[in-house]
């Protein structure tokens, strides 16, 4: 994969996977991944929000912390890369600065942020300069 298409690649994971991870990280969704006193691997969905407990002592999870985890890392993940990309060449300082500083926008802005980021990412990939 070349550096262009790499890039596009990234842009693309930015967008529709911050997009998908915002929006889930709300949910009340949680999960288990054994069952009987974590002795036997089952994962299991609670769509009601369960929170473990019974005779067998299931411990569940939050999905939307995990989701909201997983939301951050792919932000720092764009960073870091814009970072190295400025670093070989492969962008400018401008777009890189503006790459980085709309990145730690979107992972430390909140909701409005991650609209910013989302948006940003979005331009780049369907906007005017690809029509």
């Amino acid at each position: 994969m070349g550096a262009k298409s790499y890039r596009r690649f990234e842009t693309y994971l930015d967008c529709s996977g911050g997009l998908r991870l915002e929006l889930g990280k709300n949910t009340q969704t949680t999960f288990r991944l054994f069952r009987k006193d974590g002795t036997v691997f089952s994962p299991k969905l609670y769509t009601s929000g369960w929170t473990g407990g019974s005779v067998s002592r299931i411990q569940t999870h939050s999905l939307g912390k995990v989701i909201g985890v997983a939301g951050k890392l792919l932000g720092w993940y764009s960073v870091g890369a814009s970072g190295v990309d400025v670093l070989k060449g492969d962008l400018s300082v401008t777009q890189g600065v503006t790459d980085i500083g709309v990145g730690l926008y979107g992972i430390l802005g909140g909701w409005p942020g991650a609209v910013v980021g989302i948006s940003y990412e979005a331009g780049k990939l369907y906007g005017p300069s690809k029509w």
